[in-house]
Formats: C-alpha cells, sequence, structure tokens
C-alpha cells in the first residue's frame, strides 16, 4: 500500500469513517476503494481523480498527502 493509501486510510480510522460511507459518499465503486485502502488487502494504487474525489469529501489537501 502506498504513502497516500496509507494516509487515507488512517483518516479513515481516526475519524470513524468507514470505506462503504466514503464509496456513497465519492460515487467510488466499493469494491475499488477497498483494493485500494483496506489495510489487509490494499493492493491497488488510487487514481489521481479518485485522489481528488477523496480529499474533495475529506476536506483535505491533496498535496498534503505525498508519495
Amino acid at each position: 500500500m502506498d504513502k497516500s493509501n496509507k494516509a487515507i486510510s488512517k483518516y479513515l480510522a481516526d475519524n470513524g469513517m468507514t470505506i462503504k460511507h466514503l464509496s456513497e459518499k465519492t460515487h467510488i465503486p466499493y469494491p475499488t476503494l477497498f483494493r485500494s485502502l483496506s489495510t489487509t488487502q490494499g493492493t491497488r494504487s488510487l487514481r489521481a481523480d479518485e485522489l481528488i474525489a477523496i480529499c474533495k469529501e475529506l476536506k483535505i489537501d491533496p498535496l498534503s498527502i505525498k508519495e
């Protein structure tokens, strides 16, 4: 799992948000987010548009999550 995926996973855990909830808010399919953000099975890197949509929803600066 790359640095940005880890940072987002940590943010979700710290703020009590689930991958399912994030999927509903960003309209990114749950399986896609699960493969990217699961702490046990996160093997997929987020695409740039997905990262931007997630950061927009979470109100965090995408540049603060540097690889």
